[in-house]
Order: structure tokens, then sequence, then C-alpha cells
């Protein structure tokens, strides 16, 4: 800086740069090695092959070869690193999603179907710690998929969901015992240009969604607290998001449940105030075989399919307790962060 220049007042940005710097050293370096055209490449493939472009016929066998070249692409780019991966799963939620055609659809699941088998398995550990979850809660509901052209199609689409989904939820077991993730996992993460992820580990909870409720509670007073110290309690500046996140494992794969709550905060201007949104995903750890609303209760059981459906009353508990939650957040914001 020249002499007798004067250093420019500091502002939130900076205060939350300075905060998320030295967490920001320690952040694997795969996402500095991946080239932004590797990631573009990776979801070319995997929309080529997904809309069938090369191998229109490949399910009665045309441009089989064709496509194991595609499969075996897209598999070696699952190793390359986390922005390729991330290219092509979100290739993969669309494919999965309600605006593909069921060919495009068919076609997705077998390329999950292959990184399953021969995909990297950093994949499916960012996917057990809650990355990539449209693809897992897309694959669930292409179990009950049904065409309403041909029965044929019904039959197929879900078989081979079926056989997808084992697989997966296979890898995202292997994933969760390497990754001892059998405690609960509490991640905060404040964005700013950017996404910074604070990861703590914490002594494993009893699977009731109360307690995780109440952790959650207590996590986010402590992190408001500790932005407000910093001298940031006055505004929230615009395009900042406080994510908080709490993950909860249970040992008993049966009867555990996993408890995912997103908090967005997005302060627009101090003037007309901010926007919170909570949204709860609460569904059993081995989620590719369960419905999405749990409780602390054990599980009906249907008889005829074996999955685990839980009761009305568990929905309604879920429901009071994101009511809960979302007015003491609201409490909170108005009267410890902007002083109302």
């Amino acid at each position: 800086m020249p002499t007798g220049a004067t250093r420019p007042s500091r502002g939130f940005s900076d205060t939350v740069a300075d905060i998320l710097r030295p967490v920001a050293r320690v952040i694997s370096t795969a996402d500095k090695t991946d080239i932004n055209s590797d990631a573009e490449e990776t979801a070319e493939v995997v929309r080529r092959l997904i809309s069938c472009e090369d191998h229109m016929g490949f399910l009665e066998g045309i441009g089989s070869l064709k496509m194991k070249d595609d499969l075996e692409k897209i598999c070696r780019a699952s190793y390359e690193g986390r922005r390729s991966r991330e290219a092509l799963m979100e290739q993969l939620a669309w494919g999965l999603s309600r605006s593909a055609s069921w060919r495009e659809s068919y076609s997705s699941l077998l390329v999950l179907e292959a990184l399953a088998s021969t995909g990297s398995k950093e994949l499916w550990k960012e996917c057990s710690v809650g990355a990539h979850f449209d693809v897992t809660q897309r694959l669930v509901l292409f179990g009950h998929f049904t065409s309403n052209e041909d029965h044929r199609v019904t039959r197929m689409i879900r078989a081979k969901a079926s056989e997808v989904r084992d697989l997966v939820t296979d890898c995202y077991r292997a994933a969760e015992d390497e990754m001892a993730t059998t405690e609960e996992v509490v991640k905060v993460r404040l964005c700013d240009c950017g996404a910074t992820d604070f990861t703590q580990s914490a002594r494993q909870l009893e699977p009731e969604l109360g307690k995780a409720i109440a952790v959650l509670w207590e996590r986010s007073l402590r992190a408001f607290r500790t932005f407000r110290s910093s001298g940031t309690q006055r505004t929230l500046l615009h395009g900042c998001m406080l994510y908080i996140h709490v993950y909860v494992h249970a040992t008993d794969m049966l009867h555990g449940c996993m408890l995912y709550i997103h908090v967005y905060v997005h302060a627009t201007d101090m003037l007309h105030g901010c926007m919170l949104y909570i949204h709860v995903y609460v569904h059993a750890t081995d989620m590719l075989s369960s419905s999405w609303f749990c409780g602390p209760s054990s599980p009906e059981r249907d008889s005829s399919s074996g999955e685990q459906w839980w009761s009305v009353d568990c929905i309604q508990t879920v429901e009071r307790w994101y009511l809960g939650a979302f007015l003491g957040l609201m409490d909170f914001f108005s009267n410890r962060i902007f002083g109302l």
C-alpha cells in the first residue's frame, strides 16, 4: 500500500473471508486441479448417452458398443475430481426427473448402475453425507414409476430401478462404514461468494428426532453468537446465505433414522428484513428402501412389500417440530440479530 494511503474500511464480506481462510487452506486440492473443460466434457458425455443420440435403439442391442464406451468414460470421470462428479450427477438428476422421457430415465439408471459397480468410492462418500441428494431421492421414486403408454415400460423401469437401488444401497453402506458415520455429523456452512464447510463430529445421539432438533438449535445459537461477536450482528449483507445441516445416523440400520434440516437465510436488505426458509427431509438410514417421513417410534411394516412405512402420527410429530423450529428461529432472528 502506498505511503499515506488510507486503508479501506472492512465490510462483512472481508470479515467472512477472514473467518473462512484457515478452513479453505485444508480443503481438498481436488477442486484446484480440476479443469472446467474436463467437467464440461463429462457432462456432455452423460447428456449424450442419456438422450440416446448415438444409440437410439440401444434397448434392442443397437449401438451397444458405443454405449459401453460412454459408460467407461463416465466411470473414469468419477475418479477425476469433485467437479466432474458434480457435473455427471447433475445430468443424472435431470435424467431421473419428470421432464425426461422414459428412455432418458432408463439410460440414467444404466449410468447409475455402472457408477455403482465401477465408479469412484469418493462419489458414494459424498452421497453418504448428503451430496447429490436429488439423484438418490428420484431413484427411490422410480420404484413407483408408471407409464401410461405401455405397461411393459412400467415393469422394465421398476425392475431396473429396484436393481440399481440395491446396488446404490450397498455403496452407501460401504461408504458409511468406511467413514465411520454411525455418529452424527453437524455441518454449519456459511456461504459468501462460495461455499465452505465447517464439520464437527460429536458423540453419537440416540436416534430420536426431537434430540436431533435440540442439537440443531444449540449449534445454530452457538454459530450465530460467534458471528455476532465478530461484528456481523448488524446485518447479513446481500447475497450471503447461512446453511445449517444436521445428519443423524443410527447404529441400528432397521430402526434408525436420518434427519436433514436445511435452514436458508437470505437477508436482501436491512430495510426489507430477511427471508427464512426451513426444509426438513426425514427418512430412514436405509434411505433407498423406506418412505420419506419417519418418526422415533417403530415403523409399521407392509407385509406385502417388506418396506418400512411410517404412521401418520409420526408425520404429524415431524410437522410440529418443523413448525416449532421455524417459529423459534424467526424469533431468534428478529430479537437477537436485527434487534427488532
